[in-house]
């Protein structure tokens, strides 16, 4: 598993939402989809990433004063994602998470998206670990 790189265990080519979009299309993307974090897109390039419980804690303080959740993305998602290139370690970028408490990191390609890791994928990984298979060596 030491060998083993983010490129064959994240989910490549992820949805991604940008940043002028209001909160109920991010919400909306993420129920259809079944996904939990979006990398939030500025002008082509990537600016940062919006999490599941960050949009809700947003549209349930914002409801009142703003029914039709128009407030963009842009306001609330993190504006410095954690990054790792594809080849990064898969046990490196576990450690990151869990030392960080973050579910989710950036996978980029000479600096553009190329996937996202999340927990869930790294608990695939483990499971087929223990199964006694190692991760399919799929690359983006």
């Amino acid at each position: 598993m030491d060998a083993t790189r983010v490129a064959t265990v994240m989910t490549p080519f992820p949805y991604h939402v940008d940043a002028r979009e209001d909160l109920r299309t991010a919400h909306g993307m993420m129920e259809q989809h079944d996904i939990r974090h979006l990398p939030v897109m500025r002008d082509g390039e990537l600016a940062g990433i919006v999490s599941q419980r960050e949009l809700e804690v947003a549209m349930s303080l914002m409801g009142e004063r703003d029914p039709e959740l128009r407030l963009p993305v842009w306001a609330i998602c993190r504006r410095d994602p954690r990054k790792v290139e594809l080849d990064a370690s898969i046990v490196e970028v576990a450690e990151m998470m869990a030392n960080e408490h973050i579910g989710s990191v950036l996978v980029t390609r000479k600096g553009k998206l190329a996937g996202i890791i999340t927990t869930v994928d790294i608990c695939r990984a483990f499971a087929e670990l223990l199964r006694g298979n190692s991760p399919p060596d799929v690359v983006a």
